[in-house]
């Protein structure tokens, strides 16, 4: 038996109104302490009163557990035990079902824990289990939680901000298969919250407590419900009461400050393995990225000036879904997903081409689809020879990985996705078993791949009626869930690759950050909805974070400083301009400015965990938005959506954040090539600076330790200092990640001829502190200039100029159709009056090349009579360079791009944009 939690709700609201009276009736009779709070409790074993202990703030409250639809048949025992536990055993009936309610209550300084265990007797069945605090007197009482968004309005809202109480239902993460059974995405779904937690707030008395659920726990489809008469419910559902397994549900009660962050710091001190990433090394791999098929040359300066670092190589590598890596020897080709010849070791001398130019690769990998083109019922295997199985999807599916077919809840029709491939469930043990050969062939066949970025998890809200989990239960029969069978899946996914020293990255439509604990960071397709990138970042609080630019996006092409600045915000880094970005923004002069301009911005926030302690930055007045973000080194601080040219920030506390005193503060602007040094004013244990803003942001650097350049990339040689703003520290270096006593003393500036990264360590010998800071340098090839014209095709003469990232690089050039031996140096714009070839080539130190054969050009023709075809461009309305010709007032529209659909391959570098031209 199934009842719907949706259809018990007239039944809960009177439950909201009634429960509360009778309960605080009756007379407190236990109480227990834990987490910096006092617990009362009925006789009757229900919640009577929460007391926050630093503050003696006392909240009335009527508490308990329930499970809808069910009678109680009353109170069994309740009882304390010696260490100061409380336990309660109810007997509840439901017709021809009965089950034992077991509730719990302990403590210890972490916190107050409440433990719920159901053990049924009969035939199994399920209904919602039901968690409600009634909060008395709730008017002037804020209301928290990991909400996408507070206000459910348009537009991108502050998420950190509390509310008061109301009536809300939000779905944690995404809204349950019964709710909403239609197929796809629900990334636009504001509802959402994305950490199982609900904080309750007292500001004029500067006391909180949050209750969260354990991240540990076996959770399905959980919701959150609230009243704006202070009443929560947590409601579960599709637990199985009965059989071997009890339903057992962990609750953990917290006591803090009026602040969500406080809030957020007290979760992650709980689970630390799901908000830490289990490779280290993932924050190198953080930085704006891309999703391309594109394996040309690329100006690889260019790109580290837009804080670019990874490419989740948009796999249209693979024959077809699901078969990433083919069982093929190393040379062997086979025709990909965009009809070309693909090999293993093409795809391996990719990942290594981009290693070398400081940049990484994760490969697509997804567990939940496969195949293509396919059409159930399966016609007979067209293959049945093993070792050319994989040559056919229909094939392979029915003879190698059947098992992991989901099917709908009549078990015969499959669910279709992207080219008709199907979704499957990977708890499937053939399914399963072929995925982890898939994930060894990675891991030995790519070794300088980073690791893989895993898609699509949005189909894990789903059920599978042809296995049994032993926990799940839906249309009235036993069924399989397939968050337990990501968890199978990941947990030995990630042993290999973490073993292997690779990184796990996923696209976390489903938004739940219980899928967390063996990922190391994210790569999010729909953070450029504002409230799925609030989502998001509450996630990723202590690992990187990724997000996609949707090539039509109306918040990036209307508002690009705004989108940015709330990306810094939220510690996310944009999708770049880069050539053959999926379904995402490609190169644009306009596009490509931003990115350089907010660079060094995104750079300083490299290795970013939030700050969690509460009111840890505020910014007077309210005239800008302010957080804090630990990085190596010190701390960084994004300013945003300032309202004046200058901000007073006040940073609180500084000595519980950092191990030593010292700092030198600079502010970071976008587009400045400098950054501007900040006064700091101490005021006991809290720092006040004087903020100068630009395009309304900030970032504020304090920096400890830090490197002079700062972490960058160079071509020949590059000269280094290390600073420390620590009275008294002595330098050090780490050669490797190794520990302290392997240390190399800095004495002096160091001559970088290769690329480097410094582990960097000040200390503090008779204290015992020890400061840790880091810094990347890149040693890039000479790049190649870049050819920048107005008009590919004009009608009397053009100006075509060369750039080059390599500033003291000389440049010479050579027309097509001349023989020149000797190749002109470049120094002023060409005027170009006949149909030419240009083609460019860089020297470093200054020497003429002697040959200029292989490098890249651009045609400039000569228009014949009839109208102008210019080059179809787009531009960003409020970053127009100055000075640029128009020469038409409209462009030729460009083409949809869908995800696998047509797709514009990479256009000349720096064409600049025609006036009033459509949203790419």
């Amino acid at each position: 038996m199934n009842l719907s939690p949706r259809r018990i709700r007239p039944v809960l609201i009177i439950m909201f109104f009634i429960v509360p009276e009778v309960l605080t009736m009756q007379a407190d009779a236990y109480v227990v302490k834990g987490g910096g709070l006092t617990l009362t409790l009925s006789d009757a074993g229900e919640i009577t009163g929460i007391e926050h202990d630093a503050t003696g703030r006392v909240w009335r409250v009527a508490g308990g557990a329930s499970i809808a639809g069910v009678r109680d048949g009353g109170t069994a025992a309740t009882a304390q035990a010696p260490d100061g536990a409380v336990e309660t055993i109810r007997r509840l009936a439901l017709a021809d079902h009965a089950c034992t309610l077991r509730q719990h209550f302990s403590g210890s300084p972490e916190a107050l824990t409440w433990t719920l265990e159901i053990t049924g007797s009969g035939e199994p069945w399920s209904s919602s289990i039901e968690t409600r605090l009634g909060i008395a007197d709730a008017a002037g009482l804020g209301f928290w939680t990991s909400w996408v968004d507070p206000k459910l309005q348009r537009g991108w809202n502050d998420p950190l901000q509390p509310q008061p109480f109301r009536d809300l239902s939000l779905w944690y993460g995404q809204p349950s298969y019964e709710a909403m059974p239609y197929l796809g995405f629900h990334f636009n779904y504001h509802r959402l919250f994305s950490i199982p937690m609900a904080t309750i707030m007292d500001a004029t008395r500067d006391a909180a407590f949050t209750i969260i659920q354990s991240l540990d726990d076996v959770i399905l489809d959980l919701s959150l419900d609230t009243a704006s008469d202070g009443n929560l419910v947590f409601s579960h559902q599709h637990h199985r009461i009965g059989g071997d397994r009890p339903v057992r549900i962990v609750y953990r009660l917290v006591a803090h400050e009026a602040d969500a962050r406080a809030a957020l710091g007290r979760v992650v001190a709980l689970h630390p393995d799901y908000f830490d990433p289990p490779n280290p090394r993932a924050h190198q791999v953080a930085g704006t990225g891309a999703y391309s098929w594109y394996a040309g040359e690329l100006d690889a300066a260019r790109f580290h000036q837009m804080s670019f670092r990874v490419n989740w190589k948009a796999s249209f590598d693979f024959p077809y879904m699901g078969m990433f890596l083919p069982p093929v020897p190393e040379e062997e080709t086979w025709i990909n997903f965009r009809d070309k010849p693909t090999s293993i070791r093409q795809m391996a001398d990719y990942s290594r081409r981009m290693k070398e130019l400081g940049f990484f690769v994760l490969n697509y990998f997804n567990v939940t689809e496969f195949g293509a083109h396919l059409r159930f019922p399966l016609p007979p295997p067209r293959i049945t020879d093993k070792s050319e199985l994989w040559k056919d999807s229909g094939s392979f599916i029915q003879q190698a990985v059947a098992d992991g077919i989901l099917y709908a809840s009549d078990g015969r029709s499959p669910f279709y996705s992207w080219f008709r491939c199907v979704v499957m469930d990977p708890g499937g043990s053939d399914y399963q078993r072929f995925l982890l050969e898939q994930a060894n062939a990675h891991i030995k066949r790519l070794p300088d791949s980073a690791g893989i970025c895993i898609d699509r998890t949005d189909w894990l809200r789903y059920y599978n009626p042809k296995r049994d989990d032993g926990a799940s239960w839906m249309w009235d029969r036993p069924v399989a869930s397939l968050f337990l069978s990501w968890r199978e899946i990941m947990a030995e996914l990630g042993r290999r690759f973490h073993e292997a020293d690779k990184l796990i990255y996923i696209n976390n439509a489903m938004g739940r950050v219980d899928l967390m604990s063996d990922v190391d960071g994210m790569f999010d397709e729909f953070t450029f909805i504002p409230s799925h990138l609030n989502k998001c970042a509450f996630m990723c609080l202590r690992k990187p974070l990724i997000g996609w630019i949707e090539p039509r996006q109306e918040e990036f092409w209307s508002a690009p400083d705004a989108f940015m600045q709330q990306n810094l915000y939220m510690g996310c880094y944009p999708m770049a301009p880069f050539p053959g970005n999926d379904h995402s923004n490609l190169p644009h002069p306009d596009v490509e400015r931003l990115f350089i301009d907010y660079g060094p911005l995104m750079d300083a926030m490299r290795g970013k965990k939030w700050v969690l302690a509460p009111h840890v930055i505020e910014v007077l007045g309210g005239e800008a938005l302010a957080n804090l973000f630990e990085v190596p080194g010190g701390l960084v601080a994004p300013v945003i959506h300032a309202k004046t040219d200058r901000v007073r920030v006040v940073v609180r506390g500084v000595s519980r954040l950092v191990k030593a005193d010292g700092f030198e503060v600079d502010a970071l602007h976008p587009g400045a090539t400098q950054a501007v040094k900040i006064k700091a004013e101490r005021r006991g244990d809290d720092m006040l600076l004087d903020v100068p803003v630009a395009r309304g942001c900030a970032m504020l650097r304090l920096k400890q330790v830090w490197t002079e350049p700062a972490s960058t990339y160079f071509f020949d040689q590059q000269k280094v200092e290390i600073r420390t703003a620590i009275p008294n520290a002595h330098l050090c270096l780490l050669p490797k990640e190794v520990s302290s006593s392997q240390t190399v003393p800095y004495t002096g500036p160091l001559t970088l001829t290769e690329t480097t990264r410094l582990q960097i360590l000040a200390q503090l010998w008779k204290e015992g502190i020890d400061v840790h800071g880091a810094a990347q340098f890149t040693k890039l090839p000479l790049p190649a200039p870049r050819i920048i014209c107005a008009r590919s095709i004009f009608d009397e003469s053009e100006q075509v100029r060369l750039e080059c990232t390599a500033g003291r690089a000389t440049l010479h050039y050579a027309r097509r159709r001349r023989t020149e031996s000797n190749f002109p140096k470049y120094e002023h714009p060409l005027s170009v009056s006949e149909s030419r070839i240009i083609r460019r080539a860089p020297s470093f130190p200054v020497q003429r090349p002697a040959s200029i054969s292989g490098s890249a050009y651009i045609a400039v023709r000569r228009a014949r009579p009839g109208p102008t075809c210019l080059f179809p461009t787009s531009s960003l309305p409020r970053l127009r360079p100055a000075g640029v010709e128009r020469s038409r007032k409209t462009a030729p529209s460009v083409p949809d791009r869908s995800r696998c659909g047509a797709r514009r391959l990479p256009g000349v570098w720096g064409h600049p944009p025609t006036s009033n031209s459509p949203i790419p």
